[in-house]
């Protein structure tokens, strides 16, 4: 709202219009101020906790924000792995030979942001006092993530074991999709070990 208009509003205290609106403009801009830098997840999940994960199979149970990789990001991690590949790196390289046409985020580039993914999305487990990454069962790169454009991911139960030693094993089902794709760009049955 500009100056002039809050000098008029505030300049006719006695008109219940112009007060109504100004409060209301304070209200807002104390809302605004009090949102955090990274929202939560996109949409409600369930209440999981390590009793309960049998009843959520096949569930949907996070999403994260949507993210989107900057060329400098990719760089980065193309220096960290050694995997210089011009279809990463290199835009003008990208342009003239890749089929994409621009540079795509690589394959394992995607699959190192599914922790935060899924921190960010709010998603917990009551109970748990430690999951760890246990690994793959299915990862398939369906689609092209080009740099800078936004993917999310969609998580969900897929299966859940209880092994003899009180460890749970929970798979789930994560899918990237890229704002404006009718189908997912990465698919990736993902299993965390759970200690209660």
């Amino acid at each position: 709202m500009h100056k002039t208009t809050l000098a008029v509003i505030s300049a006719n205290p006695e008109n219940p219009k112009t007060e109504f609106a100004f409060v209301f403009f304070r209200f807002c801009l104390h809302w605004l101020r009090s949102l955090p830098l990274v929202r939560p997840m996109t949409v409600n999940h369930p209440r999981l906790t390590i009793d309960n994960l049998e009843s959520h199979i096949d569930d949907q149970i996070a999403r994260s924000r949507w993210f989107s990789v900057s060329q400098q990001e990719v760089d980065a991690f193309a220096n960290i792995t050694g995997d210089r590949d011009p279809m990463h790196v290199d835009p003008e390289w990208a342009a003239s030979n890749s089929p994409y046409t621009r540079t795509v985020l690589a394959g394992f580039n995607i699959l190192s942001l599914l922790p935060r993914m899924a921190r960010e999305s709010g998603l917990q487990i009551e109970g748990a006092s430690l999951v760890m990454n246990y690994g793959f069962d299915r990862i398939r790169f369906v689609a092209p993530v080009p740099v800078g454009t936004r993917f999310r991911n969609t998580i969900a139960i897929k299966a859940v074991e209880r092994r003899p030693d009180g460890t749970i094993k929970l798979t789930t089902s994560n899918a990237i999709e890229v704002e404006g794709s009718d189908k997912p760009a990465t698919t990736a049955d993902w299993i965390n070990l759970i200690w209660p």
